[in-house]
């Protein structure tokens, strides 16, 4: 029996030394609004937490001390709270105030485009197709290798940027 009530003790003394702290709290804008999503660090330490959608938190922590508590939210200005931290449950209702922030000026610039019925075709002379790179001098096989077009399988004529081959024209000496 007196081993029994030994051990019982025992066991109550190692629970009361591992006790844990529970962390819970709401976390509110200056108007009473909830700030969902912040994000709350007990510094110096891998515990912390983050608010619902109605400000609130609990995180458990074995940590046991004097800590810094880091609150942080998109919008928000950072805060922190210096807590004492004794294995027992500590609740914390904090009030964030709004950051103002600017962004720098963007500024889009763009060039002038051509257009016109004279950038639609492209001519190549013979000394062209002779030395266009993977062509060996064979005509369609430079019209292959242009940059946009591709052999259109199944079909006659060139793939051209996406188009089929069935809207693409090649003419030779002036004729089709």
């Amino acid at each position: 029996m007196k081993k029994i009530i030994l051990s019982l003790i025992a066991f109550f003394l190692i629970c009361a030394l591992n006790a844990q702290s529970v962390i819970t709290g709401i976390i509110s804008e200056s108007n009473g609004s909830p700030v969902a999503s912040a994000n709350i660090i007990l510094k110096a330490s891998y515990d912390g937490g983050s608010t619902d959608s109605s400000g609130r938190f609990r995180f458990v922590t074995s940590e046991k001390g004097n800590f810094t508590l880091l609150i942080t939210a998109m919008g928000y200005q950072k805060d922190s709270v210096s807590i004492i931290l004794s294995g027992t449950e500590l609740v914390i209702h904090l009030t964030l105030l709004q950051e103002i922030s600017e962004l720098n000026t963007v500024t889009i610039s763009a060039g002038t485009l051509e257009t016109g019925d004279h950038k639609k075709g492209a001519v190549l002379n013979s000394l062209d197709i002779a030395t266009t790179a993977g062509a060996v001098a064979d005509v369609v096989a430079a019209l292959q290798t242009l940059p946009g077009t591709a052999q259109a399988f199944g079909e006659n004529g060139l793939f051209v940027r996406g188009g089929s081959g069935a809207e693409t024209q090649s003419y030779f000496d002036g004729m089709m």
